[in-house]
């Protein structure tokens, strides 16, 4: 009887766990090679990184604020994150499934250097980054706007794998200790 109770018990917690595991949600940003280069950037180098929502987001939004838990962005020079930078006013478009259409996304930090992405149609396309270690350096790409993805989360595939193995586990040694009692 105390085997049923521990193994309830277990089953109830692993379920339970996953849930503190959740971080949020995360889009990955893949931006293509600046095509305007001056200073220490080259044409080599792009936007790139992720953001993080705390949920999916939702269908249809048009220009909708969006409010960024973390994030993670690379110029080629420069990482931005929120330790170190800030985000400015973030706004994103979703067509009928939540993906990310158009956008407006830039960072900025306590020096004056920024990195953007935005794109807000034919004539509004453009990534863009300064620098001002060692000279200025600018970049840009007009009118080749990058693509966003959603981030699928594998720690909670992992904690759940890891959760059934567990309870397979004890419900084998339970099983076990039982045949051995007999």
């Amino acid at each position: 009887m105390r085997s049923k109770r521990c193994l309830g018990a277990l089953t109830v917690f692993l379920l339970w766990a996953p849930s503190f595991a959740w971080a949020g949600v995360l889009y990955q940003y893949d931006g293509n090679p600046f095509q305007s280069v001056a200073g220490r950037y080259t044409t080599s180098d792009s936007l790139s990184g992720t953001i993080e929502v705390a949920s999916v987001l939702a269908p249809n939004l048009t220009n909708a604020a969006i409010t960024l838990t973390d994030w993670s962005f690379s110029d080629g020079l420069k990482v931005f994150d929120a330790t170190n930078s800030t985000s400015n006013s973030p706004m994103v478009s979703t067509d009928g499934v939540g993906r990310i259409v158009s956008w407006s996304i830039d960072f900025s930090n306590a020096q004056g250097a920024v990195m953007g992405t935005f794109n807000n149609g034919p004539v509004d396309q453009i990534d863009q980054a300064t620098d001002f270690t060692d000279g200025n350096s600018l970049a840009s790409n007009m009118n080749l706007p990058g693509n966003w993805r959603l981030v699928p989360e594998p720690s909670s595939g992992a904690l759940g794998a890891l959760s059934l193995t567990l309870l397979l586990g004890a419900h084998f040694w339970i099983s076990r200790r039982r045949l051995l009692a007999d």
